[in-house]
């Protein structure tokens, strides 16, 4: 009985990667997001959660004019990109993707 060994990987290998990895960012941002001030925090979470809020209730909500949600939302998500969850996750992402291309 002849046996052969397939060590290409299979798709269903690259779907657990990618899982896995997918798992890895979610934690990265959900960290990250508890280190931003709550009204960031909430301001970004209304913006990006399903169903999405309208910036008429994002503005109800949040008590701050409809022309500054935007700039807001901006400056909050550069702050988010800040957070060490972040930093940490996006530096090992830049490792994994070291060792890909080696």
């Amino acid at each position: 009985m002849l046996v052969t060994l397939d060590l290409r990987g299979s798709d269903e290998g690259m779907g657990v990667d990618r899982d896995v990895l997918r798992a890895e960012r979610d934690r990265a941002l959900l960290d990250g997001l508890a280190e931003l001030p709550p009204h960031d925090r909430i301001l970004l979470v209304l913006l990006h959660a399903e169903p999405r809020a309208s910036y008429q209730e994002i503005s109800r909500t949040l008590g701050m004019p409809l022309g500054s949600i935007g700039p807001t939302r901006a400056r909050c998500l550069n702050k988010l990109r800040q957070t060490r969850a972040v930093r940490t996750f996006l530096r090992s992402e830049g490792d994994r993707q070291d060792l890909v291309a080696a």
